[in-house]
């Protein structure tokens, strides 16, 4: 077969250079309408200013690593004093850090908007929302959707709490509900905010940090009297083993044996020393130094993690925590046995509230990660990134007011509990905390706010619920203790009270956000904060590893 020869084109078609020039003209051009038709219908980029939606967006922020345990965190820029200088503390060991801010910080996160997407899709609540302020129309504002239109909306006890109709019955907005949100499980993951993490464990395992004013030691520990437990923080990486002695194992029918030992959680590690896992740097990091005010507030909704290796196959484990179900708080587990019963337990009586069985799934020598999240009224317990259970109470609103408060971080009861004839290895233990949205206290008028006096009772008095007319949505930021928001504003442009408020004034227009304001759900962060590469901040590189989608 003769090669294959290359037409030329007709010389009536081919292309001149003049003629290429422009047809490439031509196509820049209509990228960049394309681009901008883009722009302005469906996607715009915007910046976070402020550390109000913290830690999920990022404002202006200086950026810290512990030199002991290697935890790198964020905090808000406005923490460096005239100097530049930023004297903060780490949230996992307490070491103080000296972090020299004079290059200016980081400048906020670059995101961007889906415009538009709520004249084609109702807005769901625990959105991330951009908005316009409706003190400032000129100015845009991005916070939590947490309040829809029509319902009577309070906060109580850090959640959401709605009313649907006068009369209806009150309720938790969970976010942990697919039919409040299909993106729940992003959502409520993403706003967990560490505790503690056993991976960060300082160099000189606390010794140092001790010379400094700080005072930490290891917070999972055993009861004096339980001597079948090591715990090697040697690395770096906690690994706390449990070894039961076979003396000691109580008879649990007649061929086999069982020995219990619990790790229970210490917030306060030192009892000379009052700041630890229950202080504000470490409850609210990003806000340092300036506090949070959490300390006066309980610890209630939380997540509760490990990972488990057993050294045989009847180790069974239970995770636990404090809760206040209809009346005082009282102990909750999460009971995962070795014959692949799971349970939820709960009560002085360890009544069982729920169980289901699976197979066997803690094997020998096999790891498996246990979660169990105690959040907004719900209990869900995970294995290996399944829910395995899950369980909801609602309460009535006489229930939910009366019923006794709990005490601050110090007085929660956490425990990992272990039971079987063998042994087992724990890792990565993990205590989160939920959002909780600030009320503002019996002292602050905060809208939609419904506080408990320090005896733990609610006055009516103090309810200041609010009832959002159609097409208005009320909004918080993540960090709620500082975060100008629905709950705070106290005045409303005259141009947007007379198109949405028919011209009213005063604190029944305050707070709300008319739909016509809203201009779409936050989805990406595209470009993150850049890390500086030189002492003047002028150089930087991407910071592509935190580029992360918005939920």
């Amino acid at each position: 077969m003769p090669p294959l020869k290359r037409k030329r084109p007709p010389a009536a078609r081919r292309k001149s250079p003049d003629q290429s020039l422009k047809e490439t003209a031509e196509s820049v051009v209509v990228a960049f309408i394309l681009a901008f038709v883009f722009r302005a219908y469906v996607v715009e980029a915007f910046q976070i200013p402020t550390g109000s939606m913290a830690p999920t967006l990022l404002g202006h922020h200086v950026r810290a690593q512990c030199e002991q345990c290697g935890y790198a965190f964020k905090s808000d820029a406005g923490s460096a004093d005239a100097s530049g200088d930023a004297e903060l503390r780490c949230p996992m060991c307490f070491n103080p850090l000296y972090v020299d801010n004079r290059p200016g910080g980081h400048a906020g996160d670059r995101i961007l908007v889906q415009k538009y997407l709520y004249r084609f899709a109702e807005p769901k609540r625990y959105d991330v929302a951009v908005f316009k302020n409706p003190e400032d129309p000129d100015t845009n504002f991005i916070k939590r959707l947490v309040g829809l239109p029509g319902e009577t909306l309070m906060l109580l006890d850090g959640n959401v709490y709605t009313q649907p109709a006068p009369h209806a019955d009150w309720a938790v907005a969970r976010k942990t509900s697919p039919e409040v949100n299909p993106r729940w499980e992003r959502i409520q993951r993403d706003v967990f905010q560490p505790i503690y993490h056993s991976r960060y464990v300082p160099e000189d395992e606390g010794a140092g940090v001790q010379r400094r004013g700080a005072f930490w030691t290891f917070p999972w520990q055993p009861d004096e009297a339980d001597d079948t437990w090591d715990i090697d923080l040697a690395s770096g990486d906690a690994v706390v083993t449990w070894a039961p002695d076979a003396a000691s194992a109580v008879s649990d029918g007649p061929d086999q044996s069982a020995s219990t030992g619990a790790l229970r959680f210490d917030f306060s590690p030192h009892p000379d020393y009052r700041s630890a896992y229950h202080a504000d740097y470490a409850m609210y990091p990003y806000n340092q130094p300036g506090g949070s005010g959490l300390t006066r507030t309980p610890l209630e909704d939380l997540r509760l993690a490990v990972t488990v290796t057993p050294s045989t196959d009847d180790v069974s484990v239970t995770l636990s925590s404090l809760a206040r179900l209809d009346g005082p708080p009282v102990p909750v587990h999460a009971r995962f046995a070795a014959d692949g019963t799971v349970e939820l337990v709960a009560g002085p009586n360890d009544a069982v509230v729920r169980r289901v069985t699976l197979p066997p799934f803690l094997q020998a020598n096999d790891e498996t990660t246990l979660e169990f999240w105690v959040v907004d009224q719900s209990f869900l317990l995970w294995i290996d990134g399944e829910v395995a259970l899950r369980h909801e109470h609602d309460l009535a609103y006489d229930q939910l007011v009366n019923r006794p408060n709990l005490t601050d971080a110090r007085g929660q009861d956490i425990r990992v509990t272990l039971t079987g004839s063998g042994g087992a290895t724990l890792r990565d233990l993990e205590l989160d905390r939920d959002l909780f949205y600030d009320d503002g206290g019996v002292g602050f008028n905060y809208r939609a706010g419904l506080p408990r006096a320090p005896d733990g009772r609610v006055s009516p008095r103090f309810n200041r619920a609010v009832t959002l007319e159609p097409d208005h949505f009320f909004m918080v930021g993540d960090n709620a203790p500082h975060s100008e928001d629905s709950r705070k504003w106290v005045a409303v442009h005259p141009a947007v009270a007379n198109q949405h408020f028919a011209g009213r004034r005063g604190p029944e227009v305050h707070g709300r956000v008319p739909r016509n304001l809203l201009m779409g759900r936050a989805f990406l962060v595209y470009y993150p904060a850049p890390q500086s590469i030189t002492e003047n901040g002028r150089a930087v590189l991407p910071n592509l590893g935190e580029i992360r989608f918005i939920h």
